[in-house]
């Protein structure tokens, strides 16, 4: 946002103030004589030219650099996952040489990057005093000599070419700094298109009534992860998944949302086909994940993610899911530290809970939400999602209590 801010938007006002002085100046010669200022407004298409070459360059220079920064962004955030483990296995000093190597490749790509505007600056104003200032300076002194003009006004003139030249040259500098920030720019504006389908795609109001699989088959390059899955859910039906370790279920999870197509087979929702339709498939589906994401923030923005709902709605919600002992302990402005390190395991699955809750949609999707958990926490929180809950669930595991497969309408082994 800053590239964008400092490499775009100012850019962009500051063309806008030198055309102005640009055209004030031309105005102005045009008065002393119009042959002559024709020749300086011919002569800076020269600098523009060159800059049209040497600009190509900065594009594809700042294209590097945006994903060599990229990738420093993702080091920075795995050399954080992977502390723990790097300690453990005493790969700390390995660990760091791979984030040292991102980020001097990110630095490297910056320092080309800047090597190539400025070269680019340079040249450019170079080529822009010699085309507006010495030769149209030297053809003016060739009309004076046959007396086209008075040597007064080509003194007005060569006084002016410094406001045709000055903007020009600053034009061209900060066209360059629009360039730097194009990857960064049409990357935002990919962000903003993303935003704005899904605002306009509201999940409100989603009425449920059926989910069926006929012989399906995602296969990614050839690699078959699931094969001939069929299975039909009724509204308000609560589904065990059951399968080993390692089968897919995540990724058929991730298909019931739209997000996998299918190699092979049908997936419907109210009988309209959802395969690979992320756009409304998403929006039938809540989603409470193995290991909980839990942000550095407050209790109430971790279960609303920023969305302003009502006081009763938040307190109902947190009966639903468990938390209220936590929230009459703590309140709802409590501070979670990073990852959740100050709350305990059930703590941080009842908040995934609650955040499910929030969403209010019609399909609650639960991806081995208790296989971390002892088996008393593990039937507490069974019993938040299914006997005080009427959402559909369906819950993907592949080892669960007897007593807890009995908590649900239907188990399909796959």
């Amino acid at each position: 946002m800053k590239q964008i801010e400092l490499n775009k938007i100012e850019s962009e006002l500051e063309i806008i103030l030198c055309i102005i002085q640009f055209i004030a100046a031309l105005l102005t010669a045009l008065i002393g004589s119009i042959p002559l200022t024709l020749i300086f407004l011919v002569a800076s298409f020269g600098p523009g030219l060159v800059q049209k070459l040497l600009g190509s360059t900065i594009e594809h220079e700042s294209q590097t650099w945006e994903k060599a920064n990229s990738f420093y962004t993702e080091a920075v955030k795995e050399t954080e996952d992977i502390a723990g483990s790097a300690r453990l296995y005493n790969r700390e000093k390995s660990i760091w040489q791979r984030f040292m190597n991102k980020a001097t490749g990110m630095e490297i790509s910056l320092w080309h990057l800047n090597l190539i505007k400025g070269y680019t600056n340079e040249t450019v104003e170079v080529i822009a005093y010699t085309f507006i200032t010495l030769v149209p300076t030297a053809i003016g002194v060739y009309l004076v000599s046959i007396k086209n003009i008075t040597l007064g006004t080509l003194v007005m003139i060569s006084q002016l070419s410094n406001n045709f030249v000055n903007p020009l040259i600053s034009i061209f500098y900060y066209l360059n700094n629009i360039k730097l920030a194009k990857p960064m720019w049409n990357k935002l504006l990919k962000i903003i298109s993303k935003l704005k389908v899904r605002a306009n795609d509201s999940s409100d109001e989603v009425t449920f009534t059926d989910l069926s699989l006929e012989n399906t088959t995602v296969a990614f390059n050839k690699n078959i992860i699931f094969n001939d899955v069929s299975f039909k859910v009724n509204a308000g039906e609560k589904v065990l998944l059951m399968a080993p370790s390692g089968w897919g279920k995540t990724t058929l999870l991730n298909t019931l949302m739209g997000i996998n197509q299918l190699n092979k087979g049908s997936y419907q929702i109210n009988g309209k086909n959802m395969a690979g339709n992320w756009q409304q498939a998403h929006n039938y589906f809540s989603y409470i994940q193995q290991d909980p994401i839990i942000l550095n923030d407050t209790i109430e923005y971790n279960v609303t993610l920023g969305i302003n709902i009502s006081d009763d709605k938040l307190n109902h919600v947190a009966k639903l899911s468990g938390l209220s002992d936590l929230i009459n302990e703590k309140g709802w402005d409590y501070l979670i530290k990073v990852k959740g390190n100050n709350l305990s395991g059930g703590q941080k699955q009842r908040i995934e809970i609650a955040r499910a809750l929030v969403a209010n949609r019609p399909i609650i999707l639960v991806d081995e939400a208790t296989s971390s958990l002892d088996a008393k926490l593990s039937k507490q929180i069974h019993s938040t999602l299914l006997d005080d809950n009427s959402s559909t669930v369906i819950e993907v595991a592949h080892h669960i209590t007897t007593d807890e497969q009995k908590m649900f309408d239907k188990i399909v082994k796959l």
